[in-house]
């Protein structure tokens, strides 16, 4: 059914929306913080935005959505899992129980090829051992005997998803959480990423993309 609008501007310099069916305020709650709310005995709503206000609102709706969109934007970990499956990966969620910890490695034509270790407490509530090559780390410089950005802004307590190989032997963990420099994945050469899952569930970008030294290793 059509409804009666009309449009008038105030002597504020306002613009107002007058909508002649009876809706009720509750229907405007949302808008109540952004506009001026107002109903009359008419049996009428009016909603009135002060045009020179207009700024603001269009402020005050982008920070709307902004706190609105994280809670829409969940990792769908069944997701996440199938495409590590698909990258001939082994998939591993958990919650980091030791700091970041430097180890130094071999070189390898002139790059020592160190790691960055953390021990996980698994969602299957085992301990991992997380071997993150350095090399593939997104901030490393060449040979720097410490560990790298952004690996070391991990901390005790995080959430992480990895990808990878899993290994046993003396330790049991995952390695190889990095990505394979774009040759077709296999599960000896899987194409891993190492992600921090925020506090909404929404695992962040592969820490470990850095295909810088790619070339020292052989295809």
């Amino acid at each position: 059914m059509n409804e009666a609008r009309t449009f008038t501007t105030d002597p504020d310099n306002s613009t107002c929306w007058r909508n002649r069916k009876d809706h009720g305020p509750e229907n405007f709650t949302i808008l109540r913080e952004l506009a001026a709310l107002s109903y009359d005995q008419s049996g009428g709503t009016s909603i009135c935005l002060t045009i020179r206000s207009s700024a603001m609102l269009y402020i005050h709706l982008s920070a709307a959505l902004l706190l609105l969109l994280p809670s829409l934007a969940h990792a769908d970990p069944a997701d996440d899992a199938a495409a590590c499956q698909q990258a001939a990966g082994t998939f591993l969620t958990g919650t980091v129980k030791t700091a970041p910890r430097f180890q130094s490695g071999k070189s390898q034509h002139g790059v020592f090829l160190s790691h960055t270790h953390v021990t996980l407490l698994g969602a299957d509530g085992k301990s991992y051992d997380v071997a993150m090559d350095n090399v593939f780390a997104n901030g490393y410089v060449k040979n720097q005997p410490r560990v790298p950005v952004p690996l070391n802004a991990i901390k005790v307590g995080d959430k992480l998803e990895l990808c990878g190989q899993a290994y046993t032997g003396g330790d049991v963990g995952i390695h190889f959480v990095h990505t394979n420099c774009g040759a077709t994945p296999t599960p000896a050469k899987p194409n891993g990423w190492v992600r921090v899952v925020d506090g909404h569930g929404t695992a962040g970008d592969n820490l470990e993309a850095n295909q810088t030294f790619c070339g020292i290793f052989p295809n």
